[in-house]
């Protein structure tokens, strides 16, 4: 690249000084008139200082153009002669104005090319900070970084985590990068490692012909690591750019380090007030069932001899009905207990669909024989990963939820069907509805207030948190809306393959 710079400056030196002498001697010979062959020498020595690189060329120019001026065409012709009276001030005038545009051409032509760079250089940085902007996660913002910089200086690049100290030099180290570095192993990374990474300094080593440069990365709050840099060729004419690339990766980390703690802070108080509502949910639903079988136990153990067959047989059923809700509620409660873990997940094994809602329908008409159900299922055979027994839950209970909260005796409709990576779950019924006010709250375990005072049952707060639950663990989603009609309840499981789904 030095040898064609050279090549290239050499060439336009000789030729605008040849153009300028041809002109000056074509001038000399058609006109006779030697006085402004000097102003084709200075326009050449402009003209050489603006298109070739550094001071020496236009320097070099002037000193020739004022020689050939006084060898060509300054009397005596042919011979160099700068003592005869008045040459010695017009030819010093001649070579500082030569000189003088010489550097103002060669200066406003390295403010044009460090303006250049410049312009160059925020192009890059604004076309790094783009991609750390669309960058998914802080492993992603590293590779990026290092494919980055390994492009930009011609050298391979090596992230070092903080937590590489001492001799912990293995990809073991429980840390965010797992799957940006790889082991190191050079003995001036590890002399690094072990004197000067928790400095945070940025250096510049030379090893045995290979030279590392160390770019730390941090913020006010996290130290993340070093990006190292090591080739044969030193880095130092990208220098500039990887310093200031560097903050901007730090303040891209930070950022996302803060949207972590942002979320896991939303997610603890969405996990606390799940808790709230839950207990509140649970001694809502517990208290009216026990409260019936206190009730009619009470009254049969007191007034047995005074009541009839009849009446004994309808509070022993009561009891029996109160005892079943009850069991239920176990049940539910069993559930939470088994996907209530930190990572809130659950195994899922691919289950046919089919088989998965038969059985709970089957289940679901032990409980409620008199209920119609009119299914409608894909005639394809599909296969979905879930947890079976869970799944079936949240069918029942939501099929519960459609005969006990609808006050109607038309059928509820339960509907499976595939959208594109998805298959969505529909329970309709053809009841009283949903108040607008309470959908965006369905599921956060508040019970329903209703006016019928028979219906001791109405707390449907717990079975539809659970439900929630249940989904959330398949990484699916739930919601319920109201048609003109009635209600229906909905959620959907990601096919294997795939996205994955929040509720929001």
């Amino acid at each position: 690249m030095k040898n064609k710079c050279l090549e290239s400056d050499i060439l336009r030196f000789l030729i605008l000084l040849g153009s300028a002498t041809i002109a000056s001697s074509l001038l000399f010979i058609t006109a006779g008139n030697s006085s402004n062959c000097a102003i084709f020498y200075m326009l050449a020595i402009f003209l050489i200082s603006r298109y070739t690189t550094g001071y020496i060329w236009g320097i070099l120019g002037s000193v020739i153009g004022v020689i050939a001026v006084n060898y060509f065409f300054t009397y005596p012709y042919m011979e160099i002669d700068f003592l005869r009276d008045g040459y010695p001030i017009t030819f010093s005038g001649m070579l500082t104005v030569s000189l003088i545009t010489t550097t103002t051409a060669t200066h406003l032509n390295t403010q044009k090319q460090d303006a250049l760079n410049r312009e160059q250089m925020l192009e890059k940085i604004n076309h790094f900070n783009n991609h750390l902007l669309s960058a998914k996660n802080k492993e992603e913002m590293l590779n990026l970084s290092i494919s980055f910089l390994s492009e930009l200086n011609h050298a391979d690049v090596l992230f070092v985590p903080n937590e590489y100290q001492n001799d912990s030099f293995s990809n073991d180290t429980d840390n965010h990068f797992s799957e940006v570095y790889t082991d190191v192993n050079d003995p001036v990374i590890k002399e690094y490692i072990k004197t000067t990474l928790d400095k945070n300094e940025l250096m510049t080593l030379e090893r045995e012909e290979i030279y590392y440069t160390f770019l730390p990365i941090s913020s006010s709050v996290h130290k993340w690591g070093t990006l190292v840099l090591y080739s044969k060729q030193p880095q130092t004419n990208q220098m500039e750019l990887n310093r200031l690339m560097i903050p901007q990766l730090s303040l891209s980390l930070e950022h996302y380090s803060l949207i972590e703690h942002h979320q896991t802070l939303l997610m603890d108080s969405e996990k606390e007030k799940m808790r709230s509502n839950l207990l509140r949910a649970i001694s809502h639903d517990l208290r009216t069932p026990l409260t019936g079988i206190i009730g009619s136990s009470s009254t049969y153990l007191e007034a047995k001899e005074y009541l009839d067959e009849t009446n004994k047989d309808k509070l022993i059923h009561g009891i029996l009905e109160d005892a079943n809700w009850l069991l239920n509620m176990v049940e539910n409660l069993l559930t939470i207990t088994k996907i209530s873990q930190e990572t809130a997940l659950v195994k899922k094994v691919p289950e046919p669909i089919e088989e998965v809602v038969s059985e709970a329908l089957m289940r679901f008409q032990k409980r409620y024989p008199k209920s119609k159900v009119i299914v409608k299922i894909p005639d394809e055979f599909l296969m979905v990963p879930m947890d079976a027994t869970l799944i079936e839950q949240v069918i029942i209970n939501l099929l519960e939820n459609a005969v006990k909260h609808s006050n109607t005796i038309k059928p509820t409709e339960f509907t499976v069907e595939t959208k594109q990576s998805e298959v969505s779950f529909s329970i309709k019924d053809y009841g009283q509805g949903i108040p607008e006010n309470r959908l965006a709250s369905i599921f956060d375990g508040s019970p329903i207030s209703t006016n019928d005072k028979n219906d001791r049952k109405k707390g449907m707060g717990i079975g539809l948190t659970i439900c929630k639950t249940i989904i959330l663990a398949h990484q699916g989603r739930i919601l319920a809306s109201n048609h003109p009609t009635g209600t229906i309840f909905s959620f959907y499981l990601p096919i294997e393959g795939g996205d994955s789904y929040e509720n929001k």
